[in-house]
Protein backbone atom coordinates (compact mmCIF):
# COMPACT_ATOMS: atom_id res chain seq x y z
CA UNK A 1 0.00 0.00 0.00
CA UNK A 2 1.16 3.38 -1.15
CA UNK A 3 1.23 5.90 1.47
CA UNK A 4 1.75 10.23 1.35
CA UNK A 5 3.98 12.01 3.57
CA UNK A 6 5.17 15.02 4.43
CA UNK A 7 8.93 15.51 4.83
CA UNK A 8 11.63 18.02 6.15
CA UNK A 9 14.75 17.63 3.95
CA UNK A 10 17.98 18.58 5.60
CA UNK A 11 18.47 21.51 3.65
CA UNK A 12 15.72 23.05 4.62
CA UNK A 13 12.83 22.33 2.11
CA UNK A 14 9.52 20.69 2.69
CA UNK A 15 7.76 18.19 0.34
CA UNK A 16 5.39 15.61 -0.23
CA UNK A 17 6.38 12.08 -1.34
CA UNK A 18 4.24 8.88 -2.17
CA UNK A 19 6.02 5.58 -0.63
CA UNK A 20 5.26 1.49 -0.01
CA UNK A 21 7.61 1.93 2.77
CA UNK A 22 7.65 4.48 5.61
CA UNK A 23 10.14 6.77 5.58
CA UNK A 24 13.25 6.63 7.95
CA UNK A 25 15.60 9.91 9.05
CA UNK A 26 18.63 9.59 6.80
CA UNK A 27 16.83 7.82 3.87
CA UNK A 28 17.45 9.13 0.39
CA UNK A 29 13.85 10.51 -0.78
CA UNK A 30 12.38 12.76 -3.95
CA UNK A 31 9.81 15.40 -2.63
CA UNK A 32 7.06 17.12 -4.94
CA UNK A 33 6.92 20.96 -3.96
CA UNK A 34 5.53 23.94 -6.20
CA UNK A 35 8.72 27.08 -6.49
CA UNK A 36 8.75 30.66 -5.71
CA UNK A 37 6.08 31.04 -8.94
CA UNK A 38 3.46 28.25 -7.91
CA UNK A 39 5.27 25.53 -10.61
CA UNK A 40 5.07 22.27 -9.37
CA UNK A 41 9.11 20.57 -8.68
CA UNK A 42 10.99 17.42 -7.41
CA UNK A 43 13.60 17.74 -5.15
CA UNK A 44 16.07 15.34 -3.92
CA UNK A 45 17.47 15.27 -0.30
CA UNK A 46 18.04 13.19 3.03
CA UNK A 47 15.11 12.76 5.48
CA UNK A 48 15.54 15.71 8.85
CA UNK A 49 11.98 14.48 9.66
CA UNK A 50 8.78 13.10 9.15
CA UNK A 51 5.54 16.09 9.27
CA UNK A 52 2.79 14.06 8.64
CA UNK A 53 1.01 11.79 10.97
CA UNK A 54 -1.64 8.83 10.04
CA UNK A 55 -5.29 9.28 11.59
CA UNK A 56 -7.46 6.55 11.78
CA UNK A 57 -10.76 7.24 12.60
CA UNK A 58 -15.20 7.08 12.52
CA UNK A 59 -16.33 9.20 10.63
CA UNK A 60 -20.18 10.40 9.21
CA UNK A 61 -20.81 11.36 5.72
CA UNK A 62 -22.08 15.12 6.13
CA UNK A 63 -22.39 16.35 2.22
CA UNK A 64 -20.98 14.20 -0.85
CA UNK A 65 -17.70 15.65 -0.44
CA UNK A 66 -17.19 16.39 3.66
CA UNK A 67 -17.18 13.95 6.66
CA UNK A 68 -17.31 14.80 10.32
CA UNK A 69 -14.65 12.96 12.69
CA UNK A 70 -17.17 10.76 15.10
CA UNK A 71 -14.17 9.26 17.23
CA UNK A 72 -10.44 8.60 16.38
CA UNK A 73 -9.25 4.84 16.46
CA UNK A 74 -5.32 5.24 16.04
CA UNK A 75 -2.77 7.27 15.59
CA UNK A 76 0.32 6.40 13.59
CA UNK A 77 -0.24 3.34 14.86
CA UNK A 78 0.10 3.61 19.02
CA UNK A 79 -3.59 3.39 19.87
CA UNK A 80 -5.96 6.54 20.95
CA UNK A 81 -4.15 7.00 23.75
CA UNK A 82 -0.73 7.32 25.96
CA UNK A 83 2.62 8.86 24.55
CA UNK A 84 4.40 9.01 21.04
CA UNK A 85 7.45 9.98 19.37
CA UNK A 86 7.89 10.19 15.76
CA UNK A 87 11.55 10.03 15.75
CA UNK A 88 11.55 8.07 19.25
CA UNK A 89 13.10 11.25 20.74
CA UNK A 90 11.99 11.97 24.30
CA UNK A 91 11.89 16.09 23.02
CA UNK A 92 9.54 15.04 20.13
CA UNK A 93 6.87 13.17 22.57
CA UNK A 94 3.44 14.20 22.18
CA UNK A 95 0.08 13.06 24.12
CA UNK A 96 -1.46 11.02 21.80
CA UNK A 97 -5.46 11.23 23.36
CA UNK A 98 -4.83 14.69 23.15
CA UNK A 99 -4.46 15.05 19.74
CA UNK A 100 -7.31 12.42 19.47
CA UNK A 101 -9.93 14.44 21.32
CA UNK A 102 -8.71 17.57 19.05
CA UNK A 103 -10.06 15.69 15.96
CA UNK A 104 -13.41 14.77 17.32
CA UNK A 105 -15.53 16.85 15.31
CA UNK A 106 -13.43 18.44 12.73
CA UNK A 107 -14.81 18.36 9.28
CA UNK A 108 -12.87 16.47 6.61
CA UNK A 109 -12.65 16.41 2.73
CA UNK A 110 -13.69 12.89 1.76
CA UNK A 111 -11.16 13.29 -1.54
CA UNK A 112 -8.19 13.55 0.61
CA UNK A 113 -9.21 10.19 3.28
CA UNK A 114 -8.91 6.71 2.59
CA UNK A 115 -12.45 5.23 3.01
CA UNK A 116 -11.75 1.99 4.59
Amino acid sequence: MVKRYSILLEDGTVGETSLCFEPKIGNLVIVSLHDENGIPIEKDGMVKAILSVEVQALAKTISPKMAEVVTVVDIDGNGACGYASRTGAKRQRYHVGGIAKREIGKKKRISTCAVI
